[in-house]
């Protein structure tokens, strides 16, 4: 009995922290600030009814992302906290990126 006890918190134990790893790696994907040199503007044009695996691609071919994994997740995210919250989130013309940092 005790050592199944034992067991069941190694396992519980282990779970709480790769959710953690995940979690921080997520968090510090989303907010690195942008490397020194990438300094010029790029203009982006996503299709209407586009993927989002098809924007992280493209994303990341041009340099823009390093994981399109990391990206859909965090945009999936982002859009259930949308989602969550309705429109008392964001006023009009504003968005959840910011221009000034880059998830690399």
């Amino acid at each position: 009995m005790k050592k199944s006890l034992v067991l069941m918190s190694i396992a519980v134990f282990l779970v709480a922290c790769a959710a953690t790893v995940i979690a921080y790696q997520l968090w510090s994907y989303a907010y690195r600030p942008v490397a020194p040199d990438s300094s010029a503007e790029m203009l982006v044009t996503i299709r209407a009814g586009q993927s989002l695996k098809a924007t992280a691609d493209m994303l990341q071919s041009r340099g823009i992302i390093t994981s399109p994994t990391k990206f859909i997740v965090i945009a999936e995210l982002a859009w259930a906290w949308i989602k969550r919250c309705g429109s008392g989130c964001l006023a009009s013309g504003e968005n959840l990126t910011e221009f000034t940092r880059s998830p690399r």
